[in-house]
């Protein structure tokens, strides 16, 4: 007999058959097994190098030894023949792993982060391997992509990754590259992923926007945007990552607003990050004295050395920063319940526009006599201003012009304080009682002038 050849065919009949089935069960049901249990224990014995792995068939002969190599691949689904690094290292079987694409080479610091969260990638595995698998298993095996992070990421108790903010950043990235950004249903497959980087230097979590009203939005900013909401940076997408990345988040925050827990800032939005930036004492003030950069008063007591800063007025730098953003908005009615129309003596103004109580500011810094800012002061008039860019298409709606009119307007604005006007004009010289009146009967605001204070 030939003993060095297995018996096999399958156009065999009678003995010659039975012989044919009798050697590739022989195959698939012994000498896969006995294969199997060499590769564990030459697992343990020469650990997971080149020389381990070259104990495997990377090929698949024609049969009878194809049955063999088959059926060992199906074999070792169930037996710890791999290693992985996670979790301190250990071996592990096929099925418990994740095999990366042979194709492409895993960036080492995505690796690094997914170890990290004890991820069992399979470590080593030569891509011949890997596609032994992919070829004779597909569906024994889980393949490294990113809607596995994905999911994995998801699962409840703690991700020792989402720690180290770099790894967290290096896991959104990979998460989001199979992400359609204009696709809806794509995007929100972010949703419960605890990899959203603010500007405080925590994570949040994406969510819809809808889920929950106890669900918190941040939002994404531009340049003047980050600079201007410096302090309320634990709700802003931090804009110093990637550039790429945070142009990513900011398209998908845009477009899809009304679907996650990430948006542009809108001016309703600003409005309520300003109120939380202001003291609230100054909010439905007609005015508030304003001193930069001064701690602001409270009733609280003295706070202890381990607390947070003091909180402080805020600055005519901010002031100014406030003011350009407030130039692209569409409206200045959001802002309204807050003082920050900056007059010249130092005070706040509130923006008032009502028939009823026209405002108490007017343009003109520099402009007015001595004189007649004595009685403009006494009368409790304010001059906006006009150093730190206080502009807006509606302003005219808040701030009166330096005209006859303008300047009649802001008097009978300022007389809801507490001094009614015959009382102010009574603490003022007739000097300047007769400025007063020698400005508002020129001749020019009676015939159409052009409105200069001359």
């Amino acid at each position: 007999s030939n003993r060095r050849d297995i018996w096999y065919g399958n156009d065999m009949a009678g003995v010659g058959r039975l012989r044919s089935e009798w050697n590739q069960c022989l195959l698939e049901e012994v000498v896969a097994g006995a294969y199997t249990q060499l590769l564990h224990q030459a697992a343990s014995q020469l650990g997971s190098g080149a020389e381990y792995y070259r104990l495997w068939p990377t090929t698949i002969p024609p049969d009878p030894w194809g049955i063999l190599v088959r059926a060992l691949y199906a074999t070792l689904g169930s037996c710890a023949v791999l290693h992985t690094r996670a979790n301190g290292g250990r071996w592990i079987s096929p099925k418990e792993g994740v095999f990366v694409d042979p194709s492409r080479p895993l960036d080492p610091k995505l690796q690094a982060a997914l170890e990290a969260d004890n991820v069992a990638l399979i470590d080593g595995l030569p891509s011949t391997i890997c596609k032994m698998f992919l070829e004779l298993c597909p569906d024994m095996i889980q393949m490294l992509t990113p809607n596995f992070v994905r999911d994995w990421l998801r699962k409840p108790g703690p991700h020792p990754a989402v720690v180290q903010r770099q790894q967290a950043l290096q896991l959104l990235e990979y998460c989001m590259e199979d992400i359609i950004d204009d696709d809806i249903d794509s995007v929100t497959q972010l949703v419960g992923l605890p990899l959203l980087p603010l500007g405080d230097g925590s994570l949040a979590r994406f969510a819809r926007k809808n889920v929950a009203d106890l669900i918190q939005s941040v939002y994404v900013v531009d340049e003047l945007e980050g600079q201007l909401l410096q302090s309320q940076a634990h709700l802003l997408v931090d804009n110093s990552i990637d550039k790429e990345l945070y142009k990513r988040l900011t398209a998908i925050a845009i477009k899809h607003t009304e679907a996650l827990n990430m948006g542009p800032v809108t001016d309703k939005v600003l409005a309520g990050l300003v109120g939380h930036m202001l003291p609230a004492e100054w909010r439905g003030k007609a005015e508030v004295v304003w001193s930069p950069g001064a701690p602001v008063a409270t009733n609280c007591h003295k706070p202890s050395p381990d607390s947070a800063p003091v909180p402080t007025q805020p600055s005519r730098e901010w002031m100014c920063q406030l003011w350009q953003r407030l130039k692209l908005c569409e409206s200045l009615r959001p802002i309204a319940k807050w003082t920050l129309l900056p007059a010249a003596d130092g005070h706040l103004c509130a923006l008032v526009s009502s028939p009823n109580r026209p405002p108490r500011v007017i343009r003109g810094a520099g402009q007015w006599s001595e004189k007649l800012s004595a009685v403009m002061d006494a009368l409790g008039c304010r001059v906006l201003d006009d150093t730190l860019g206080v502009d807006h298409p509606s302003l005219a709606h808040y701030v009166n012009e330096a005209t006859g009119e303008g300047l009649l307007r802001t008097i009978l604005g300022a007389a809801t304080s507490e001094h009614s006007i015959s009382e102010a004009l009574g603490q003022c010289t007739d000097a300047e009682r007769r400025e007063l009146r020698g400005y508002l009967l020129q001749s020019k605001w009676f015939s159409g002038g052009d409105g200069d204070t001359g």
